[in-house]
């Protein structure tokens, strides 16, 4: 029986193939040659415990960017809209007018005719955080966690702190 494993290539599950490629991107899974033996992947959900380091890398932080996930509920983009224009245009309102503002983003991006969003925090410090709030691998609408490439002191320390079996990270 083939075990699945992290592709060091594209960070994906995958179960490799009798040779030992990705199916996704046809690279052996076995061979690290060129990886940045400091990265892997983390699974960040909604309600997880962040340790005091940069997700990017590795040393102290406590500067936290939040990341939003958002997509149509029903898989559809409405009419003369994009996903990023709504999701902009309603996260600006929301920060205009507070709670009111954050009240009718979530009945408007939340609701059945509406967006399926929501938002996790990770730990990013001031000089990572000049190239951008980190991009999610995937996100998982179900279980309301995404999938990020992050720094393997990260990693060990949000493992730590986040007990899978409690529901917070992931």
């Amino acid at each position: 029986m083939v075990a699945t494993v992290e592709c060091p290539h594209c960070f994906t599950l995958v179960y490799p193939r009798s040779d030992g490629s990705c199916p996704a991107f046809q690279l052996d899974t076995r061979d690290t040659h060129g990886i940045d033996p400091e990265r892997t992947t983390v699974i960040i959900g909604e309600h997880s415990q962040l340790p005091d380091l940069c997700c990017e890398c590795g040393l102290p932080a406590r500067r936290t960017a939040r990341v939003r996930a958002s997509k149509p509920v029903d898989g559809d983009v409405p009419a003369g809209r994009t996903q990023n224009e709504a999701a902009s245009t309603l996260s600006i309102v929301s920060l205009l007018l507070g709670p009111l503002g954050a009240l009718i983003d979530r009945l408007v991006n939340g609701g059945p005719s509406g967006w399926n969003n929501f938002w996790v925090s990770i730990t990013q410090c001031d000089e990572c955080a000049t190239l951008g709030a980190p991009t999610p691998l995937r996100a998982d609408y179900e279980h309301f966690t995404m999938r990020f490439v992050v720094h393997r002191n990260f990693q060990r320390q949000f493992e730590a702190l986040n007990d899978p079996s409690d529901g917070r990270a992931g």
